[in-house]
């Protein structure tokens, strides 16, 4: 089944509690994994297809520097991409180590735009 989710996406990234939102890039591959990048860091995960436009994805996301601390975030999410092909919304949570050890789990809402090549 060749998935709406494979290609490369312009994404920002909606996270509760930050008053900014975050630009990436993902790329979904045919194979089941995907990459993303951001200004500050490059994280890998993988996706499965749970229907015909849906899809749900787990990554792996490094703290960028400046946090303090070392280690790494993670990412599950549920994504739909629109009838259209060219969009898609991610609804996300982060799961984030703090300095004590205690992950804390943030919600995250992500819309990208298919990036494609002009005709």
């Amino acid at each position: 089944m060749e998935h709406p989710l494979i290609g490369v996406w312009s994404v920002e990234i909606h996270e509760a509690g930050k008053p900014y939102v975050a630009q990436a890039t993902h790329t979904y591959h045919a194979d089941g994994t995907m990459a993303i990048a951001t200004a500050k860091y490059a994280a890998h995960g993988a996706w499965v297809a749970t229907g015909e436009r849906t899809a749900k994805l787990a990554a792996l996301l490094p703290i960028p520097p400046g946090e303090g601390f070392s280690g790494w975030f993670s990412m599950r999410a549920n994504i739909e991409v629109a009838s259209a092909g060219d969009t898609f919304r991610m609804d996300a949570v982060v799961s984030r180590p703090t300095p004590s050890g205690i992950p804390a789990e943030h919600p995250a809402t992500v819309t990208a735009t298919r990036f494609m090549v002009d005709p």
